[in-house]
């Protein structure tokens, strides 16, 4: 009785739409074809964290940047 009250819903093909679009986008955010979402997170951190290296190493050798937008002028640059 519940599955005909359910087909018979006036709103089921506008839901059954709903659902198609989200799934759609849910596979372009994931990328599609297979890759796996803990792939991907993975992938995502290890970027993330690479780029926080970069940005702590810069800060650590140029602290103005951060301040000022630009490395220190070229004579002024300490040595690594």
């Amino acid at each position: 009785m519940q599955l005909k009250k359910t087909l018979e819903d006036p709103n089921l093909p506008k839901s059954i739409a709903h659902l198609q679009s989200t799934l759609s986008r849910l596979d372009r955010l994931t990328g599609g074809g297979g890759i796996r979402p803990e792939k991907t997170h993975s992938t995502t951190c290890g970027s993330i964290t690479d780029n926080l290296r970069d940005l702590t190493e810069d800060a650590k050798r140029y602290p103005s940047r951060l301040l000022l937008g630009a490395p220190p002028p070229a004579g002024e640059r300490p040595q690594p």
